[in-house]
């Protein structure tokens, strides 16, 4: 179910640690792998620059606990609105309350279980809960008849759970700890397709949970 992942020899092992670590503070409050006061020396800057690092860039700004934490409920509550949408869309084309709930491909206990989930927070800008990850799923006999869907599961699907955590593993042992922006744009790109393709085989993923 997993796709080969080509274009940079893997790493074969990687360190447990977690991926963020202590640093200390710029001036103007905020963490960064290589320090602003760098660019008051305007030469360094001028060798930065050209290098292609800017103080703010976003592979260089390490985001605090806090941060990481709205930026996840900013994308939960986008999930909502969407939801209350939808439920508003579908009961007027239905003439009845379609009863939907989200369904986050990629379950909440993967992104928060171990170093792999971390990981992949960072590389998916925290927006656990954005469009590319959800998908909207009858609850009742009557909303799963109108939309021709399989009922919510309600809970984690086993196959879908092991093949995701396999490809989040390989990502990383892949492109390693601290990917840079291109490789992060890469990794973004591999994660959306794979999610996409998993949502075409939810169906038959949640039907074999009755049997």
């Amino acid at each position: 179910m997993m796709r080969k992942i080509f274009g940079k020899k893997a790493v074969a092992t990687l360190a447990a640690e977690p991926v963020y670590r202590p640093q200390p503070l710029d001036r103007d409050g905020t963490a960064r792998v290589l320090s602003k006061e760098l660019w008051d020396d305007p030469k360094r800057a001028a060798l930065l620059n050209q290098m292609g690092y800017t103080p703010d860039m976003r592979s260089n700004v390490i985001e605090t606990a806090e941060d990481r934490a709205n930026l996840v409920k900013a994308s939960a509550l986008r999930s909502l609105k969407r939801e209350f949408a939808l439920k508003a869309e579908l009961a007027a084309r239905h003439g009845f309350p379609v009863e939907i709930m989200a369904l986050p491909i990629i379950g909440q206990e993967l992104w928060v279980r171990d170093a792999d989930g971390t990981w992949l927070q960072e590389m998916m800008e925290y927006r656990c809960f954005d469009e590319w990850n959800v998908l909207f799923l009858p609850i009742d006999a009557a909303s799963a008849a109108a939309l021709g869907l399989p009922l919510h599961p309600r809970g984690p699907v086993p196959l879908l759970e092991e093949t995701l955590a396999g490809f989040i593993r390989e990502l990383r042992a892949h492109y390693g700890n601290c990917p840079d922006d291109a490789d992060r744009r890469q990794i973004r790109a591999y994660v959306v397709d794979e999610v996409e393709i998993l949502k075409g085989m939810l169906p038959s993923l949640i039907a074999g949970l009755a049997n």
